[in-house]
């Protein structure tokens, strides 16, 4: 049977669903299944496959312009791009399409405000008018996300979540659990061991998004100071220089009076992720939501210990291979910072306990696999 396949990744523009897109991307041309393929993508996906221009050469690759999500001429030229290319099924890497494909349609959902958000998510949203906007942005996009034949997320709370609030049925959501992506695996680091008195660098390696939480970071290094005084530390971010969100961290950091040990690297492009980790000693990752981080497996891979939120998704992906602190708790987060950062034996232990979890976790070729044995079922 001849099956032709429409991978459309056109809302995805920066994070981790771009990283993951481009590895999926890799994986189909490296696997000999390109020519099945076609790709709608956003420009900022375009501008990454043109790091590895094979990946361009052997796929036939639509750009759009603007995201549907909000765009209505874009929606109307997602599906006249179906139309011309009648594909076999259409998988929406990581939804909503905020279109209904005539096609059978595989939709991944990585959105964890509308799946398993909490009252730890809707604190961070200041205001109740905010609260409500959220609210109903969760609605609008659980209104799309419902306009699917299947659906897969990375991990069970997101799956529970999707059956309880959009009433969709189980036996119709896969569990396609995530890994880091393969050029990470080849970077493979050991182990750090830090010797006293050289500057512990805390990573927080993340595109900023509210749920991320990362305005708590000048707190906690304002903490770090007063409870190790003697420890040598700066935390490494790497959002927007320009953005309202770094101004605002880095006027917080000011106020604060830790601007010297906060500093914004701005974006890292994906190749050069196992670099940054390689500079780092320590992953802090404070996210309120996730439905899965890669940033977890690639710190595991890398050699860094963890220092994530207390919250079931986290412990769900990086279980005893972590220290965990209260997720709205600055001074929580500093003292286990510190912990990690001068405890020699905690650190072996926690990057030993990681690069075993990770080896646990399915390869990158075998979750793709696994999505493309999906898509097959579909078209069945």
């Amino acid at each position: 049977m001849n099956r032709a396949y429409l991978l459309n990744a056109s809302t995805i523009k920066f994070g981790g669903g771009l990283q993951a897109v481009i590895s999926f991307i890799r994986y189909l041309v490296t696997s000999g299944q390109a020519d099945e393929w076609s790709c709608i993508v956003s420009k900022q996906i375009k501008e990454q496959m043109d790091v590895g221009s094979f990946l361009t050469d052997q796929l036939c690759v639509y750009v759009m312009d603007s995201s549907p999500a909000r765009s209505r001429e874009a929606r109307r030229t997602l599906l006249e791009l179906e139309a011309d290319l009648s594909p076999s099924a259409v998988f929406t890497f990581f939804g909503p399409a905020y279109v209904k494909f005539s096609a059978p349609h595989l939709c991944g959902v990585a959105d964890g405000w509308v799946t398993h958000s909490s009252f730890a998510s809707f604190h961070l949203m200041r205001g109740p008018l905010r609260r409500l906007t959220m609210a109903l942005m969760c609605i609008y996009k659980g209104y799309w996300y419902r306009f699917a034949d299947r659906w897969y997320v990375e991990e069970e709370s997101a799956r529970s979540g999707l059956h309880r609030r959009l009433r969709i049925p189980r036996k119709n959501i896969d569990v396609v659990p995530n890994n880091c992506a393969l050029h990470y695996v080849n970077a493979r680091h050991g182990p750090f061991y830090l010797e006293d008195n050289i500057e512990v660098r805390v990573l927080s390696f993340a595109s900023y998004y509210r749920h991320k939480h990362l305005e708590i970071i000048p707190d906690v290094a304002a903490a770090v100071r007063e409870i190790a005084p003697t420890l040598h530390f700066e935390f490494i971010i790497t959002i927007e220089k320009e953005s309202e969100a770094a101004i605002r961290l880095q006027a917080k950091a000011e106020s604060l009076g830790v601007s010297e040990y906060v500093r914004n690297i701005g974006p890292v492009k994906i190749m050069d992720g196992p670099a940054l980790y390689r500079s780092c000693d320590v992953l802090f990752h404070p996210s309120l939501l996730e439905t899965f981080s890669a940033t977890y497996p690639e710190a595991m891979v890398m050699g860094l210990p963890i220092v994530a939120s207390d919250l079931p998704f986290a412990r769900a992906i990086c279980g005893d291979a972590a220290v965990y602190f209260s997720p709205l708790d600055a001074r929580d987060a500093a003292e286990k910072v510190s912990e990690v950062a001068k405890n020699v034996e905690l650190r072996t232990r926690l990057t030993r306990r990681g690069d075993r979890r990770q080896q646990s976790l399915p390869s990158a070729e075998q979750r793709y696999g696994r999505l493309v044995d999906i898509m097959h079922q579909l078209t069945d």
